[in-house]
């Protein structure tokens, strides 16, 4: 054998040991369909109405087991909001081909903002598995692209606003309409819940002006969780009117289009309207404490002999006091009849005889 030709070979080794190094290093995806693959899907693929919760499973699976918590990077869509509102996966085992694999499977939430066809990118995912006892794989894969078919129903059409949930309840709790004077508030508070939806896609009230009245709308208060990929939503909004002129006022109720997403219907959720009389009176002044203790000092002695008496009848001694008090006004009273007796006597020389001379 020459030297160029063992040089030949020696060179070719080399290069095969470099890309086999190559190949099992961490990040390239040829070696993913061995140690970790991932798949998506789309729950409804179609059908949805713009609003109504799209769930995108993402599963990814290993027949080795995961050794670090696995990333998913969120595209941006227009016109789609996607959200991952659960923490941790799923997670369960398989048996493929007598190999036990283990199985992550995420849930994210995605609502369409209009109908029509809209198609999500890849999305990356980090996972990180065991490629051998002493040895970690980690990778980002890409899953495949998707295609969201949203559908606008007749029913839906010309309408403003919509809530797609399988559950959604209105209440309204309503303060201070009985008896309303000039200044007086009333107070209006309502509560949306839902399900399936997050507190961004329940609709605002419209506050409208209205005769007689002021209106001050507090800020709304928004609430989200989820439990065991169970969303809830709910809106909080209060309302005060104030009275401003006499005569018959009326607050409109409140009107929430619902799009039943379990009968694929459209319901639609309403509140009474709130009628009441304003008076032209001012309403009764309310007293301050200083002003209620200033009303109370003219009783205040009488209130305080009294309870010294109830006090002394309680414990006995009520008889004992009246003596002392008795003894007391007859012994002021013979001080009295002293100081009211005057000086000089009766009648001059009292012992003597009337006429009599020396």
């Amino acid at each position: 054998m020459t030297i160029n030709r063992f040089a030949t070979i020696l060179t070719r080794a080399l290069w095969l040991v470099v890309l086999a190094g190559v190949l099992s290093s961490p990040g390239v995806a040829q070696q993913t369909d061995d140690l970790v693959e991932v798949s998506t899907a789309l729950n409804p693929a179609q059908g949805a109405v713009p609003g109504e919760r799209v769930e995108v499973e993402i599963t990814v699976a290993t027949p080795r087991w995961f050794t670090a918590g696995t990333r998913i990077s969120l595209p941006e869509v227009p016109d789609l909001v996607m959200v991952q509102n659960q923490d941790f996966a799923a997670n369960a085992t398989e048996q493929r081909s007598g190999v036990s694999w283990s199985v992550q499977r995420w849930s994210i939430d995605a609502f369409a903002t209009r109908d029509g066809t809209l198609r999500i990118p890849p999305i990356d995912v980090t996972v990180a598995v065991s490629q051998s006892a002493a040895k970690e794989f980690r990778t980002t894969l890409k899953t495949d692209p998707l295609t969201l078919t949203i559908d606008l129903p007749e029913s839906l059409k010309g309408l403003d606003h919509w809530v797609a949930s399988p559950n959604v309840t209105l209440k309204q709790q309503v303060e201070g309409a009985g008896e309303a004077y000039l200044g007086s508030a009333i107070t209006r508070h309502l509560t949306v819940k839902a399900q399936d939806v997050m507190p961004m896609f329940l609709p605002s009230l419209d506050h409208q002006r209205l005769d007689l009245l002021q209106t001050y709308p507090q800020p709304p208060v928004l609430r989200n969780s989820s439990n065991r990929g169970r969303l809830s939503a709910e809106r909080k909004e209060t309302t005060t009117w104030i009275a401003s002129a006499p005569g018959s006022a009326m607050i409109p109720g409140v009107q929430i289009n619902w799009w039943n997403t379990t009968t694929r219907r459209l319901e639609v959720l309403n509140t009474d309207s709130i009628q009441f009389d304003i008076s032209g009176e001012l309403p009764p002044r309310s007293l301050t404490w200083q002003q209620r203790l200033e009303s109370l000092l003219p009783v205040l002695p009488w209130l305080g002999l009294a309870g010294i008496i109830l006090t002394l009848a309680l414990f006995g001694y009520l008889n004992r006091a009246l003596r002392y008090v008795t003894a007391g006004l007859d012994s002021l009273y013979r001080q009295w009849r002293r100081w009211r007796k005057p000086l000089l006597a009766d009648r001059l020389n009292p012992k003597g005889c009337a006429g009599e001379t020396e």
